[in-house]
């Protein structure tokens, strides 16, 4: 049995995206139901699949005739904050409070290393689900994967 995650790493340019798209339509294909995220800015994980983006979901259903089922996360550093702040703020006021504050603005958009940060957080979220039985992981060029 293959291991339920794959992470695909490589320099720039070296087909990455179309080889992560690759294994998790072989996956569907299999009768997995298969998770394929990035955190590459550049988003070419959506054009590969044909996806639109969709500001409130998390996972998006690729349309795909297979056994299994094919799901896209375009990891949204702010979203996934926000979602923390959802889960732990303790009340909706003191959650308005945060969203609010220009600080906040920009530590969730803007501070060094929040991508990556928010990527393993998004990768534990998905692995304490449980909904899916293979993810693959698209990355950035291996110098911004390696953060």
């Amino acid at each position: 049995m293959s291991s339920p995650l794959t992470v695909v790493v490589g320099s720039g340019g070296v087909g990455k995206t179309t080889l992560a798209a690759a294994v998790a339509a072989d996956e569907a294909r299999r009768g997995n139901d298969t998770l394929v995220m990035t955190f590459d800015p550049s988003l070419r994980l959506k054009d590969a699949l044909g996806v639109d983006t969709d500001p409130e979901a998390n996972d998006i259903r690729v349309p795909f005739d297979a056994p299994g089922e094919l799901w896209a996360s375009l990891l949204d550093a702010r979203r996934t904050f926000d979602t923390h702040l959802d889960r732990y703020a303790p009340d909706d006021t003191a959650r308005q409070r945060i969203l609010t504050n220009r600080f906040y603005d920009h530590l969730s958009g803007s501070l060094a290393g929040v991508l990556e940060y928010m990527a393993s957080e998004r990768l534990f979220e998905v692995a304490s689900y449980g909904k899916y039985r293979r993810v693959i992981l698209d990355t950035p060029p291996t110098r911004q994967a390696l953060d």
